[in-house]
């Protein structure tokens, strides 16, 4: 959860410096997300995810985690979204505690480190299109941890 908070802080804080490319036409802001992989022999992936809009109150039931990749998305077409993640507990499970839930909007992506626990993204006014990058083990199975909660958690206005 600490080093999704710097993510974010680091990337959207205000000052940030960027350099011109394109002859000046552009500005690039470089390490804006850390790509960490932990494992050999991912290959990059870049995808596409659609989400279909949803409304709150909602009920998270389940969390996911990609223990040796990080994940991007970057919304394309999305207006508001809704963010879930937790951090890892000793155990390796979500440490629910950790738990937090907010609103990102179409000028902001998401970095989930390798081993954050995290819900799906969440699209509230309409139809979601958002570029996905991550390192992708052989098999999608070895970086993909799925645990339902125990007591699921409603995240309200």
């Amino acid at each position: 959860m600490r080093r999704l908070r710097a993510l974010w802080r680091r990337h959207w804080a205000a000052g940030i410096q960027g350099r011109a490319v394109n002859n000046g036409r552009a500005l690039r802001f470089d390490q804006s997300a850390e790509l960490a992989h932990r494992r050999p022999a991912g290959d990059p992936t870049l995808a596409l995810y659609r989400i279909e809009p949803s409304c709150l109150p909602l009920t998270v039931d389940y969390l996911e985690r990609h223990p040796a990749s990080c994940q991007v998305f970057v919304p394309m077409n999305a207006a508001r979204y809704l963010v879930v993640a937790a951090g890892q507990a000793a155990d390796g499970g979500p440490r629910l505690e950790t738990l937090r839930a907010f609103v990102a909007t179409s000028a902001q992506g998401i970095c989930y480190g390798p081993g954050v626990w995290h819900y799906p993204l969440v699209s509230f006014d309409g139809a979601a299109t958002f570029a996905m990058f991550m390192w992708q083990a052989p098999a999608a199975a070895e970086d993909c941890e799925v645990r339902p909660l125990d007591a699921p958690v409603e995240v309200r206005h």
